[in-house]
């Protein structure tokens, strides 16, 4: 194909914005950020020329922006846009609104001070414990992944080492924890053996406790119904005048991976004096 009729198959950034039902900003903010550079950019113009090929392509950013996805993910995305990709990214944001939705409803109860969900508070003694674990500053959206992939890695040492873990494992909250300002997160797995610790892992002894707890299921963890049980131990406690003694924390005792949603799966609980 000689130069002439190259130029000739290119398409100026009006008749791409119209085949696109993209706007001309749209199309040069694409180009700014690398997600959609054109075929080919005059000169001495500046003037912006695409291949008919990229219509295709165009109206993919396009869909894939109406649905939110960040130009950054729309960026990698595009170097493999297949159906498998799109749904794990879809099933990351529905956990993402759930959750918002929990937030929203939780939020409800606060501000009209109604009724929240019940929570049957109890108490218990536990015997000291020793555990391997890791300590983190982290933000809000960065729990989910911090949380299981620190477990996995506290299990693989324990295992490799020849210790036996104990069947679940604390996260304990030392600090608050926002959206916007990170706070102390410290994932613990009980074991029993010997270990050495490696790299950010510590071993320690969790001190004998009295706790307040209240059972969850793993939808009200999903939900984020399981705020609700931290205010119900917190009132508890407060309701029958204890001082806590040590970080409020979630007891992971049950299979989280197969669980249903209705099964019980996690404790939040609360050292305190008795």
């Amino acid at each position: 194909m000689d130069e002439a009729s190259d130029r000739s198959d290119r398409l100026t950034i009006g008749e791409m914005a119209r085949r696109t039902r993209l706007t001309v900003k749209a199309l040069r903010w694409y180009d700014e950020v690398g997600v959609l550079p054109p075929d080919h950019v005059d000169p001495v113009t500046g003037y912006r020329f695409y291949r008919p090929e990229q219509v295709t392509k165009a109206r993919l950013v396009g869909l894939l922006r109406e649905l939110d996805m960040p130009l950054a993910e729309v960026a990698q995305f595009l170097t493999d846009p297949s159906p498998a990709r799109l749904r794990a990214w879809w099933q990351e944001q529905e956990t993402v609104l759930r959750r918002r939705a929990g937030l929203v409803a939780y939020l409800q109860v606060k501000l009209s001070e109604g009724a929240p969900p019940m929570f049957d508070v109890r108490t218990r003694e536990v015997a000291a414990e020793q555990v391997a674990t890791v300590s983190a500053q982290v933000l809000q959206s960065e729990l989910n992944s911090f949380i299981p992939a620190t477990s996995t890695r506290l299990r693989k040492l324990i295992a490799a080492q020849g210790g036996h873990e104990v069947g679940h494992e604390l996260v304990l909250y030392h600090s608050m924890i926002t959206p916007d300002v990170e706070g102390t997160v410290e994932v613990c797995v009980p074991f029993t053996g010997t270990i050495e610790p490696a790299d950010d892992v510590t071993v320690r002894v969790e001190p004998a406790r009295t706790e307040a707890f209240a059972r969850v299921t793993k939808g009200q963890v999903l939900n984020l119904e399981i705020m609700h049980a931290f205010d119900a131990v917190a009132r508890w406690l407060r309701e029958h005048g204890h001082q806590m003694a040590g970080a409020p924390r979630e007891v992971y005792f049950g299979p989280w991976d197969t669980a249903k949603e209705s099964d019980e799966v996690v404790d939040v609980a609360f050292p305190f004096v008795p």
